[in-house]
């Protein structure tokens, strides 16, 4: 059930009506069964899987938080991870790896018959699983109390606004915010509901008329060459950027309205048109980010001190990003090649701070940012093919004819849909500039009565006018 759908609405409107109405102690029971109900509109099936990571991580950290014995601690939290991780390896990764390995053996002259099954792969399960894991961690490593409510433990774990593609949430955030007692606020409920009716605009209008272009030329790679391929990489950026954030300002402003706070989940800027690769991934996908780090990074890099190993970590770190992303070639290349680009990197500075102290100020200037920006900007879009191609031999074609120096079949749409597009875009584009860094409720709120209501009017007509009729998932649902 998407967002912006007319049955979501409807239910999302009869819902935060009932919530303020009802008493604070059973507000959490209509949340969880909305929550249940979101979730079982996909596939009913598939609340099983939801089900077993809830009393599996709510029994691991009632265990584990009921002795101090260090044993036994790690015994509930392994079994915790092993049992979240082997479910979400048999549904996303076990006919990937079974028809990988049938393949070297096939290498060796070994036949063997590769076992796949054919589920469809439960939506958001790589989120909450990530969610129920640095729960279960986070108690053993006695950052939290164990929640021993198990109602809003299993609400925490399918808060149906953030449930599917994230922010990826910490207990200490969300879980805590459940024992809260929130009242009717006008001032919160508008500035949520401007919040999410700018992820509609960002999606329906921007994302999904970008998403025409990029789909002709990632749909037919044999049949474009050059410049036109350079246009489809670079939307694509684009594309993703407001697909992925619209989700998040859809899931922040839902939960707003519901008295909820959300993480943010990326900067108010393109992430990929930082000026370095540190801070592109301080900027994109930040719950995830910060969840690899602090759960993934940091453990793997104090098992040892010796500096190759250290240096090998970010790649490794990288590595298992991309196969998070998906079961395929694809993501593994596209992962890997960020932990490239990002050892590199650190290599550069870490030699430039030691060894060219003399040029110092220029690495400060302006002209020097530029040049940091279109670099990081070039690789990353470049990495992006492999993760929006549907197959490597896709990716390698692009990137191959992306090489032809050749300016042809640049209108791959009609005339009517390239305006539009472009009109998307730059709207987009203007509305964010004008924004900066502060939310756009915040910004709405210094303009006068009449410039807000004009701004409200245009977006509306900007999504029934110019949202494309067939729409699109958003990107990250199949993760």
């Amino acid at each position: 059930m998407l967002f912006y759908s007319a049955e979501f609405i409807s239910l999302f409107l009869l819902i935060s009506f009932s919530y303020f109405f009802l008493p604070y102690r059973f507000r959490w029971v209509l949340l969880l069964v909305a929550s249940y109900l979101f979730y079982m509109y996909s596939n009913w099936l598939y609340m099983f899987l939801i089900f077993s990571s809830t009393f599996i991580d709510y029994w691991a950290s009632i265990r584990i938080g009921k002795t101090d014995r260090r044993r036994v601690r790690l015994f509930f939290l392994l079994v915790s991870i092993t049992l979240n991780l082997g479910l979400l390896f048999f549904f996303k990764y076990f006919n990937f790896f079974s028809q990988e390995l049938a393949a070297v053996l096939g290498f060796f002259e070994i036949r063997w018959e590769a076992p796949a099954h054919h589920f469809l792969l439960p939506l958001g399960i790589s989120f909450y699983t990530f969610q129920t894991m640095s729960y279960t961690i986070d108690v053993y490593r006695g950052h939290i109390k164990p929640e021993h409510h198990l109602g809003k433990f299993a609400l925490y774990v399918s808060f149906f606004p953030q449930l599917i593609a994230g922010p990826i949430e910490r207990a200490k955030g969300l879980l805590a915010q459940f024992h809260f007692q929130f009242d009717l606020d006008y001032d919160r409920i508008r500035s949520g509901s401007i919040r999410f009716l700018w992820g509609v605009f960002k999606k329906l209008v921007v994302a999904d008329n970008l998403a025409l272009y990029v789909s002709a030329v990632y749909g037919a790679p044999d049949e474009h060459q050059g410049l036109t391929v350079w246009i489809a990489f670079l939307l694509f950026g684009y594309q993703i950027y407001y697909d992925f954030s619209a989700y998040a300002d859809m899931a922040i402003g839902l939960a707003k309205i519901l008295g909820v706070r959300l993480s943010e989940n990326f900067s108010h800027r393109i992430a990929f048109f930082a000026p370095s690769f540190v801070q592109l991934w301080r900027e994109w996908h930040i719950t995830l980010t910060l969840w690899v780090r602090d759960y993934v990074y940091v453990p793997l890099a104090r098992l040892s001190p010796k500096r190759w190993y250290r240096r090998s970590v970010p790649l490794l770190t990288f590595f298992l990003i991309g196969l998070w992303h998906g079961a395929s070639w694809n993501f593994i290349i596209w992962g890997t090649l960020m932990g490239v680009f990002y050892v590199i990197e650190t290599w550069w500075v870490a030699f430039r701070n030691t060894y060219m102290k003399k040029c110092h100020a220029l690495f400060k200037t302006r002209l020097w940012s530029i040049l940091g920006s279109f670099t990081v900007m070039t690789l990353s879009i470049l990495g992006l093919c492999f993760f929006r191609a549907p197959n490597l031999s896709d990716a390698l074609q692009l990137l191959t004819n992306c090489t032809v120096p050749v300016v042809e079949n640049l209108m791959v749409l009609d005339a009517w849909k390239t305006i539009v597009l472009l009109l998307a875009l730059l709207t987009g584009e203007a509305v964010r500039k004008w924004m900066g860094k502060e939310e756009l409720a915040v910004v709405l709120s210094r303009q006068p009565g009449w410039a807000r209501l004009a701004f409200y009017f245009l977006l509306i007509e900007f999504i029934f006018f110019f949202a494309v009729p067939e729409g699109q998932e958003f990107i990250y649902f199949q993760f």
